[in-house]
């Protein structure tokens, strides 16, 4: 990893291990957050991969088709 890339998954990971408490547990109010929790723990890790993975594996493929033209 780049010196860009390595500060973004550490607060996607902290964030996801603060909202697991609300992800497992089963009082009255935690039931009603679950509900708007659950993108979130979802899209955080997908966000991360898309902006370490698949985004600059697109960027390159599109700057090596314009250096072949």
């Amino acid at each position: 990893m780049t010196t860009a890339q390595c500060p973004l998954p550490t607060p996607a990971a902290t964030d996801v291990i603060g909202l697991l408490p609300i992800m497992v547990g089963t009082e009255t109010g935690v039931r009603v957050m679950q509900r708007i929790v659950a993108p979130l723990v979802g899209g955080l890790p997908t966000s991360t991969l898309a902006s370490l993975l698949v985004l600059p594996t697109l960027w390159f493929l599109w700057r090596r088709r314009q250096l072949r033209c």
